[in-house]
């Protein structure tokens, strides 16, 4: 991957078909990468909350990310259903 963090990349897990990488970082976003050509395709912000932790579902459509607290924010677990189609996730 040749994108820069700015900020701590807390969490990374990459997919059951070893397609997609899930990263979970201090700046604020979860991020979906392509692993065959290591481009960013979808980004989940949080509002002031650092992503802490990531995961996928055991079914690979579902995306959960755990936030922490950040200038009095609370701190909470988020699911994402991901569309069926690689093509209508991207940014």
């Amino acid at each position: 991957m040749s994108r820069v963090f700015w900020l701590t990349v807390c969490a990374l897990l990459l997919a059951a078909d070893s397609s997609t990488l899930i990263t979970a970082s201090a700046d604020t976003t979860a991020k979906l990468w392509d692993v065959a050509t290591g481009k960013e395709y979808f980004t989940f912000g949080f509002d002031k909350q650092g992503a802490r932790g990531c995961a996928f579902s055991l079914g690979g459509r579902e995306v959960v990310v755990t936030v922490d607290p950040f200038m009095g924010e609370g701190s909470s677990i988020r699911i994402f259903r991901m569309a069926p189609d690689r093509s209508e996730r991207a940014c």
